[in-house]
């Protein structure tokens, strides 16, 4: 296998790891945060990246609050209806 191949495999590799964390960070706002995520924050090496993951962790829970909600309202809806046949 070449160089190129494995660097390549790697990045595919990486950008998998990156995508199914956000998967789980979706699927799972109560997580806590990994140990990059408390480093940064702990030892201040940006504080503006900080804020603003702290923002999106915010806006992530409030997504994923509302998508369960209106799955909850899709459900009753569809056993209301389910009923009333």
């Amino acid at each position: 296998m070449s160089e190129t191949d494995k660097s390549d495999k790697n990045h595919i590799l990486a950008e998998r790891a990156e995508c199914l964390l956000f998967c789980l960070k979706q699927r799972y706002p109560e997580l806590s945060q990994t140990s990059l995520d408390t480093c940064k924050i702990e030892y201040n090496r940006d504080v503006g990246q900080a804020v603003l993951e702290s923002y999106s962790r915010v806006l992530e829970s409030l997504a994923f609050n509302i998508v369960a909600w209106i799955e909850d309202v899709i459900c009753v809806e569809r056993s209301v209806r389910n009923q009333g046949k």
